[in-house]
């Protein structure tokens, strides 16, 4: 069975009053979160208004995870004490998870996804931080979101996806090679269909499109690769399952541009594992678990 990339995409667009939509909150607080003339004080505001949201944010940043000694009793001194960002990311996670709690049926497996991309977000953090790239927090939601385009299709087109995940299976070779061979399209592009209407800022929508093919960013490019070189480096360390086992060609051109030694890459892989051990508790808080 081979789909148009047209059929694929007016199959998503049909669908698209069941797609779930980030609470509005969620989308204030990236857009917040990516203005640089926003403040804490917008940032607390919004989430605020939540109060399920709230909740949820108040359990986690209450957790062992964090450790902190004295409870924190509202978002207002989370932001404060946990900074502006690491807040911003939280809630994110937190409405991503929730919008995609709907079962489907298809074998996929959905903890070992967002394993990946949480390991993707953290590892960003890290080669951010090795490469100079400012601000660190900057990569942690593209990081987090920039498979979204598979959680959707297997959500919204699971006979379809179904069909995609048994080729893999059977033949070792690379997802994103199959979606084209199959449906005429691949997931960083429904992950980019996605993103637009979810109204998300231009640098999340460019790194969910490009972070396969980094160099063909014209904007961004300096996230684009972070994000292109985290995914490759957490299918090399096997954290998480992002649909099949194979591992994508580390583009030299973008490791050349974040400027990393090759020396570097025992200290990298060292600080991606006790970040991604960490992200895990992160994972099942977040997640209500």
């Amino acid at each position: 069975m081979t789909m148009s990339s047209f059929d694929v995409r007016e199959k998503i667009a049909k669908r698209l009053k069941d797609l779930p939509t980030l609470p509005h909150v969620a989308r204030r607080v990236i857009e917040i979160a990516y203005d640089p003339k926003s403040s804490a004080a917008n940032m607390s505001e919004v989430i605020s208004r939540d109060q399920s949201l709230t909740a949820k944010v108040l359990r986690v940043v209450n957790s062992a995870y964090y450790g902190f000694p004295r409870k924190i009793e509202s978002v207002k001194q989370a932001v404060v004490i946990l900074g502006f960002k690491a807040v911003s990311d939280l809630v994110v996670s937190v409405s991503v998870f929730d919008a995609f709690k709907k079962k489907t049926g298809l074998d996929f497996d959905m903890l070992g996804f967002w394993k990946h991309s949480i390991g993707v977000a953290v590892t960003a953090k890290t080669l951010a931080k090795y490469s100079g790239f400012m601000p660190v927090e900057d990569v942690f939601v593209p990081g987090l979101l920039h498979d979204i385009g598979k959680v959707v299709m297997v959500s919204f087109l699971p006979e379809e996806y179904k069909v995609v995940i048994d080729r893999v299976r059977s033949t070792g070779r690379w997802i994103r090679d199959v979606e084209e061979e199959l449906l005429g399209i691949d997931h960083a592009s429904i992950g980019r269909f996605v993103a637009d209407k979810w109204n998300f800022p231009p640098k999340i929508v460019s790194t969910i499109f490009y972070h396969h093919r980094p160099l063909l960013a014209k904007d961004y490019r300096d996230i684009v690769g972070i994000i292109h070189a985290a995914d490759v480096l957490v299918r090399v360390r096997k954290i998480g399952w992002g649909g099949d086992a194979t591992i994508p060609t580390l583009n030299k051109d973008v490791w050349a541009m974040l400027k990393l030694s090759p020396n570097v890459l025992d200290d990298i892989y060292a600080s991606m594992e006790e970040s991604v051990k960490k992200a895990e508790e992160f994972f099942r808080l977040a997640q209500g678990g």
